[in-house]
């Protein structure tokens, strides 16, 4: 019985509440699809000794569009804030991707720029990537 007690207590010293907010908007823009959204979450938990918080905040965009008759670019741009009891991290990052189509094979190029950063430390990352599919189509 005394056991059932004490975790009882527990139980009505903790609480949990969060907080979500998200907006995005599309627009056709110079024959392209612009898309922007920004999140926001909170989250805080609350114990009998520890308390614990949590904000994160993300911004990002997006166009595509064509640039000829079978080449398309993406461009992505994004940065999330988050900051967690006090430990602040933002990590932003660009992206630039092209496509081209020719009947059943597929060629792409992307480049990619991130930044990472936390309270004392900051990463880079570059990369360049290509990419050459096929597709095989069988008729029976």
């Amino acid at each position: 019985m005394h056991d059932k007690k004490s975790t009882n207590n527990y139980d009505e010293n903790r609480s949990n509440s969060s907080k979500k907010l998200g907006m995005s908007h599309d627009r056709i823009v110079s024959r392209g699809r612009l898309n922007g959204s920004v999140a926001y979450s909170t989250s805080k938990s609350k114990s009998i000794n520890i308390k614990h918080r949590t904000f994160n905040l993300v911004f990002s965009a997006n166009y595509e569009r064509p640039l000829f008759a079978r080449i398309m670019w993406k461009a992505t741009a994004s940065t999330a804030i988050r900051d967690n009891n006090g430990l602040q991290s933002t990590a932003s990052s660009i992206e630039n991707s092209f496509k081209y189509r020719l009947r059943v094979w597929s060629l792409s190029a992307t480049h990619q720029y991130r930044i990472r950063s936390q309270s004392n430390s900051k990463s880079a990352e570059n990369r360049i990537t290509f990419n050459i599919s096929r597709r095989f189509i069988r008729v029976f």
